[in-house]
């Protein structure tokens, strides 16, 4: 029951990665807008109360690519790890459970930016598959430190 819960996660995640792709550019720049003032520019409100538009304006200017970045690399992430959790329900070796969730996160993220081709004001870019496969890198590290650690030969979904 457990490994269809987790592809259930594993598809929707899919699904909220290709909702937020499939956004227009002015509609994706608008969400960013609602991160950045809802956090950064309430983070540096909090240390200095009397910021001026002028200072929000700059912090907005250095922070606009860090969180879109980031972004990027939270979601694969997410994506990493729940594919290996998925996989975790299978009498798959460690090392190849780790080697198919990091390959099939890295051809979404391929498919993603060919699929940001075709949506007005967007383009695919190399670059962002690779912040994609760190997001899933990290995820990879992250696995394999806890799996070692933790639960050694055991199985996630049992």
């Amino acid at each position: 029951m457990k490994k269809y819960i987790l592809l259930f996660l594993v598809i929707l995640w899919m699904g909220i990665i290709f909702y937020f792709s499939n956004m227009v550019s002015y509609k994706s720049d608008e969400k960013s807008d609602q991160v950045i003032d809802s956090t950064v520019i309430k983070i540096a409100k909090f240390f200095k109360s009397d910021i001026t538009l002028e200072e929000q304006d700059i912090i907005y200017r250095y922070s606009i690519y860090p969180v879109r970045k980031y972004a990027h690399v939270f979601e694969y992430f997410v994506l990493f790890v729940l594919l290996f959790l998925y996989l975790d329900c299978y009498k798959i070796s460690f090392k190849n459970k780790l080697i198919y969730a990091l390959i099939i996160s890295i051809l979404y993220a391929c498919s993603d930016e060919v699929h940001q081709l075709f949506v007005e004001g967007r383009d695919g870019r190399v670059i962002d598959v690779i912040i994609d496969s760190c997001g899933s890198f990290i995820g990879l590290v992250l696995c394999y430190f806890i799996k070692r650690k933790k639960c050694k030969n055991t199985c996630l979904c049992s």
